[in-house]
């Protein structure tokens, strides 16, 4: 929760500073930033624009995903912290999964970017961060690894920023 308030903070020093437009805000978060990007998307509505990287639906999700380093942490967590805490854990945090918010944008606008060959998140994990996300929103997939340094991934973030929120 405390990174959400952070991020909502950042919005009003950006919007206290001259010369700023408050109709062209955008956002771009990348695997952490994308994850808790979609809780912000669901309750900053001063935001125009959401750029979410390889992002994830919900962070107390410990089954298997189909993601070989994901299943790997989430099997270490099991052996490390035990069912009990990781029940504890999951009670807690799932109250403010990303995907329960991601479907309140509105007005804002999403545009989701994935990876093929990402470790971490996999199809079936992404296709449930979409499905969430509610309308207007863009997918686009890329080939490429969780960091998403594909030249055709930053041309097209770019470029749907400058769409979004009426820049040359």
């Amino acid at each position: 929760m405390q990174t959400v308030i952070d991020l909502r903070r950042a919005v009003d020093v950006v919007l206290s500073r001259p010369g700023v437009d408050p109709k062209r805000i955008g956002f771009v978060g990348h695997s952490f930033g994308a994850t808790w990007g979609g809780v912000l998307a669901g309750v900053e509505k001063r935001i125009k624009a959401y750029v979410l990287m390889a992002g994830l639906p919900d962070i107390a999700d410990f089954s298997k995903t189909g993601s070989p380093q994901r299943d790997e942490m989430n099997e270490m967590a099991r052996k490390q912290f035990g069912e009990e805490k990781i029940k504890n854990y999951v009670a807690m945090i799932s109250a403010i999964a990303p995907y329960r918010f991601i479907g309140h944008a509105p007005p804002a606008t999403v545009f989701m970017q994935f990876a093929e060959k990402d470790d971490f998140i996999s199809p079936k994990v992404a296709k449930q961060y979409y499905d969430a996300a509610s309308q207007p929103k863009v997918e686009k997939w890329y080939y490429c690894g969780h960091e998403l340094n594909e030249p055709k991934a930053l041309a097209d973030r770019v470029d749907w920023l400058k769409e979004q929120l009426g820049m040359r």
